[in-house]
């Protein structure tokens, strides 16, 4: 019941709204020009030179759609071209030693991941961290093991 008292109240409350803009919009809109008092008929008989307006825009700026420009110096004539050797860097390949992971193992009480691993047919029992003869493990996972020799890093994955 309480719905229906509502409707009974709102719907004439609409109806006298929209009656009233209806009202305006008839009444109101057909009434004669207001006079601004403003003249605008003889101000183009003037020949005064019109007011400019005075303001300033910084366009000192790069157009973000254009290609960056490259700054295209003269060389001097003093100076002679001469090619300087190039020094490349000589890359030592590290030979890995034979390292087969076998999987992982947990210990329940801390936690620790441990992996075993075979480095140069020797069986190693390891956690993350490990380090002996320039070989580092830095991260076990459950299908592969990360390991460091000298500055080589390579992933090994689970035989």
């Amino acid at each position: 019941m309480n719905k229906k008292r509502l409707n009974i109240a709102l719907v004439p409350g609409v109806f006298i709204i929209w009656a009233l803009i209806a009202y305006k919009i008839f009444f109101y809109g057909n009434k004669a020009k207001i006079d601004s008092g403003i003249d605008f008929g003889n101000s183009m008989l003037n020949d005064s030179v019109p007011i400019r307006d005075t303001f300033f825009l910084f366009t000192n700026y790069r157009d973000p759609f254009k290609p960056a420009q490259v700054n295209h110096r003269k060389k001097s004539e003093g100076r002679k071209n001469t090619l300087k050797p190039v020094q490349r860097k000589i890359i030592k390949e590290v030979k890995w030693p034979v390292i087969q992971y076998y999987g992982l193992v947990r210990n329940t009480d801390d936690g620790n991941k441990l992996a075993l691993i075979s480095i140069a047919d020797s069986s190693l029992i390891v956690k993350e961290n490990y380090e002996a003869s320039n070989i580092k493990i830095l991260g076990i996972t459950q299908d592969s093991v990360l390991i460091r020799f000298y500055k080589e890093k390579k992933y090994f994955l689970r035989k």
